[in-house]
């Protein structure tokens, strides 16, 4: 009886350890699974981070990529509204080609520019002796018409289409005219040694009166003589504006543009000389 009780002592020893292993087992397997099933949530996650991460560079990329095309299409377009603006504006564009532009180099681009607006204008000259002398200019293309009310009289002085230039008296009724295709000196001149020298002394872009101009110094010496010039020259219509001349230092004579403008009659009879003037042909007197 003793030995049976053993028995089913030993037998219950075992089942209890065979429980427990199988308890452990399982266990050991449930935490198995679990650590699994975590590990697959991490890695998810992480994986997820790393998607969301990648997604955020590739917008932003895409929004650098959007800002650098905007900033592209900001400048393009602030170029062409800049180019519009001197097509419109071609007193902008015209002072646009000067910039660096200094001393005789500016002098040079300023006086010899093709073409100036056509402009109507009043100027005032007074010489050294305190005679002052109107004088109103009429500039159609290349040609000119100067009406001068002075100590003369009224003196008229022209350039026509042709580039005949006449001077005379309108109460005179004298006057002279040179096409200056007769006065061939080309010739003559191939042995003169010429100085083409401008005299600039001075020249830069400033301000006159609200109005851009070339201010200009200039000085020329010959035989013990000095005659020092000073010129302020408008950019927009190619006009002298103010115009100081001295000699040896003393002013011989100033002259001032008092009105200006664009806007004028320009009637067909303008360059014609008038009626009733005798005219000495200088071509005829330098014919030879």
């Amino acid at each position: 009886m003793k030995k049976k009780i053993n028995t089913l002592k030993k037998g219950l020893i075992v089942l209890l350890v065979m429980s427990l292993i199988l308890s452990l087992a399982g266990c050991s397997d449930s935490g198995s699974k679990k650590a699994d099933k975590e590990d697959k949530e991490e890695k998810t996650k992480v994986e997820a981070s790393v998607e969301d991460d990648e997604d955020d560079e590739k917008n932003l990329a895409e929004e650098g990529n959007e800002s650098s095309d905007e900033e592209s299409a900001d400048k393009d377009e602030k170029e062409e509204v800049e180019e519009d603006e001197k097509d419109e504006n071609p007193l902008a564009a015209f002072l646009s080609n000067l910039n660096g532009l200094v001393g005789e180099e500016l002098y040079m681009a300023v006086m010899s520019k093709d073409k100036y607006p056509d402009v109507y204008y009043e100027s005032t000259s007074i010489m050294a002796d305190g005679t002052t002398s109107e004088v109103a200019t009429y500039r159609v293309g290349d040609q000119t018409r100067n009406e001068i009310k002075g100590p003369e009289g009224n003196m008229i002085q022209m350039f026509d289409s042709e580039g005949t230039m006449y001077t005379y008296n309108l109460e005179e009724g004298m006057g002279m005219k040179s096409s200056g295709e007769d006065m061939d000196m080309d010739d003559d001149m191939d042995d003169v040694d010429v100085d083409m020298d401008t005299g600039i002394v001075k020249a830069e872009i400033t301000d006159l009166n609200g109005r851009k101009v070339l201010y200009v110094e200039q000085e020329y010496s010959s035989e013990g003589m000095t005659m020092t010039s000073f010129n302020w020259v408008d950019i927009e219509f190619g006009v002298p504006v103010k115009t100081e001349s001295y000699m040896n230092g003393a002013l011989s004579v100033s002259s001032e543009v008092t009105t200006m403008t664009g806007q004028f009659d320009k009637s067909d009879d303008l360059f014609v000389p008038d009626e009733g003037i005798e005219f000495i042909d200088m071509d005829d007197m330098f014919s030879f």
